[in-house]
C-alpha cells in the first residue's frame, strides 16, 4: 500500500489501522476490512485480496484454510457431547 499505520492511501481507497485484538486470535494472522474479516492469511494472500479490492472486486470474507470457522485442526475438544438437563450438579439447598 505504501503506507504507515494512520495514513490513508492517496486514492482513498485503503487507511492503516493496527488492532490489538480482533478477537479471533486462533484465525491469525487475519485482518477487517469493513465488516468482513480475512483469517490464515498469508503474505501473498493479504496482498490478493488487496489487489482484488483495487480493481473494484469484493473478495470473499473468512479463513483461506482448509478449516469452517474456528474450530481446531485435529477436531472438537470440548463441548463434544449433549449439554446436561436442567439442574445439573446443583447443590441440593438450591433446587
Amino acid at each position: 500500500l505504501g503506507i504507515h499505520v494512520g495514513q490513508t492511501t492517496p486514492d482513498g481507497l485503503f487507511t492503516l489501522v493496527e488492532a490489538e485484538c480482533l478477537g479471533a486470535c486462533v484465525n491469525a494472522p487475519m485482518l477487517s476490512i469493513n465488516d468482513d474479516y480475512f483469517e490464515d492469511l498469508t503474505e501473498k494472500e493479504i496482498s490478493d485480496i488487496l489487489d482484488e479490492i483495487k480493481k473494484g472486486g469484493k473478495p470473499k470474507a473468512g479463513p483461506r484454510s482448509t478449516r469452517f470457522a474456528a474450530e481446531p485442526t485435529g477436531g472438537l475438544t470440548s463441548l463434544t457431547e449433549p449439554p446436561k438437563g436442567p439442574g445439573f450438579r446443583l447443590r441440593k439447598e438450591l433446587q
